[in-house]
């Protein structure tokens, strides 16, 4: 049984995502050019609606559905009992959050992107959109080579058969602005290239304007005007920055050098002197996919081994060097043979304020001790509590602490293979979205931060891993807390 499970582990390991894909020879008799008018036989292939006209089109089409979609609810369920009307409401907004998921993912760009961070946004948008619209965490098809090549010889500027021994046509990874290939250099190394989709910029600004119109028109979103436009604002300038592939091969060299004397972790490196704007060329750091891990039923020790590595990668980040991974999909993440994690895409990383990091900890230490009051001085700070609104229902924060801190108040390590925390959470939502949602706003900080920790929690129970997070957040936190049921230590601020 062992050996069958290491040889589907190992097998995982080394195959390709698509075991079809053809490799183009760059050399003489053999230009990408002729390479690429051979027939592709990778995985399914899209053409990329460039056009700033079409994507807008096709973006006020979404709006119009959804604002009609959320008219003819409201009107149905004026005639409707109360359960009646809960389950319309219900179902306009699942088939809205499909349609916009649909649309979004075809679009690719800003617009998957933000769909993608709209999926985690369980806060303020109702379950049915947040489940839609998490089918797009999935990936989406890739551009066809044909496509893609001219993009990349004009994005290089040089010669390719200068620099590249061989292109895979067929991408192993494609994203919301870009697909991944692997090659080699003229002098033998092995390396991963990522070239951005075209006309990504060129399209974001008008994208991001048009999904706040369809947001609203949808009649799903619980936050205020003036904070979703904060929010973008911060969606906004992380694009921008994830399309700066310049700035992600800085990204990658600041992470390499931060994590490279943690054993358990592996960075690629930036092969600078071919990065441009559009490309990105990295070393290959070859490994199996979190999901494939996840799905070879792997031992449980080893489970437990990556998904502490993972939470702890997390915890360094944010509370030491103060820059995170804001893009938790489990693509972004592989396991080698011998239980070492390789972090991929540094495109997304936000920079922590210090401000903003010593608020957050007061926030988490005060839950942890079940002082509400200096909670709601933490939540003031983050800029999260609302003070121009009335105060939460007094069972609010001790609810939601209970239901939020049960991870970190395990005695050992938490089985996240077990846990119900997901469903205590979707169970209290409702209440809170319809009593309480508007005492609160998302500070834009937060957003990303959110996103990462609510991704860290999908990745450990995808593993069934089994975690001590309660003790590699009191090692982090820097400060006094309570050990689990110790709540009322004197030590604690």
């Amino acid at each position: 049984m062992q050996a069958a499970v290491r040889a589907r582990y190992d097998g995982a390991c080394t195959a390709p995502a698509y075991p079809n894909r053809r490799r183009a020879a760059i050399g003489p008799g053999r230009s990408l050019s002729a390479a690429g008018r051979d027939r592709h036989d990778g995985p399914e292939v899209a053409r990329h609606p460039r056009s700033k006209g079409r994507r807008l089109w096709d973006l006020a089409s979404l709006t119009a559905k959804v604002a009609t979609r959320n008219a003819v609810t409201k009107v149905a369920t004026l005639f409707a009992d109360e359960e009646a009307a809960r389950k319309r409401i219900a179902e306009g907004q699942a088939a809205a959050g499909r349609a916009m998921a649909e649309t979004l993912g075809r679009l690719k760009g800003a617009a998957m992107k933000v769909g993608q961070m709209a999926s985690t946004a369980m806060d303020f948008l109702p379950g049915p959109v947040t489940e839609a619209l998490a089918t797009l965490q999935r990936g989406a098809p890739p551009l066809a080579w044909d496509e893609m090549r001219p993009w990349l010889e004009s994005q290089l500027g040089v010669p390719i058969a200068e620099t590249f021994a061989s292109i895979e046509e067929a991408p192993f990874a494609a994203a919301s602005i870009g697909q991944v290939h692997r090659a080699r250099l003229a002098d033998g190394r092995a390396v991963v290239l990522k070239i951005q989709y075209p006309g990504m910029d060129e399209s974001m600004e008008s994208d991001l304007a048009m999904l706040r119109i369809s947001l609203r028109a949808g009649g799903f979103v619980r936050i205020d005007p003036a904070d979703l436009d904060r929010v973008f604002e911060e969606i906004r300038d992380r694009l921008l920055e994830e399309m700066d592939y310049l700035r992600e091969a800085e990204n990658l060299a600041t992470f390499r050098t931060f994590h490279a004397g943690d054993p358990e972790v592996v960075v690629p490196e930036p092969i600078r002197e071919l990065c441009r704007r559009r490309v990105l060329v990295m070393s290959d750091e070859p490994a199996m996919p979190l999901k494939d891990f996840a799905d070879a039923d792997p031992p449980p020790e080893l489970r437990d081994r990556v998904g502490t590595t993972l939470a702890r990668v997390l915890g360094d980040q944010l509370f030491r060097l103060q820059r995170i991974q804001t893009d938790p999909n489990p693509a972004n993440y592989g396991v080698r043979d011998d239980g070492r994690v390789v972090l991929y895409d540094f495109g997304s990383v936000k920079e922590i304020p210090d401000d903003f990091l010593s608020a957050y900890r007061d926030a988490i230490a005060a839950g942890l001790r079940r002082d509400f009051e200096a909670l709601e001085q933490a939540l003031v700070a983050l800029g999260a509590r609302r003070t121009d609104r009335p105060a939460p229902r007094p069972d609010l924060y001790p609810t939601w602490t209970d239901i939020l801190a049960e991870p970190f108040e395990s005695q050992g390590p938490y089985d996240f293979g077990a846990t119900r925390l997901h469903e205590r959470v979707a169970a209290e939502l409702p209440r809170f979205l319809s009593e309480d949602v508007g005492a609160f706003r998302p500070p834009p900080d937060l957003v990303f931060v959110d996103r990462a920790v609510v991704g860290l929690f999908a990745n450990l129970r995808m593993l069934r891993a089994k975690v001590d997070v309660g003790a590699l957040l009191r090692e982090r936190l820097g400060r006094a807390v309570p050990t689990p049921g110790g709540r009322d230590d004197p030590a604690a601020p």
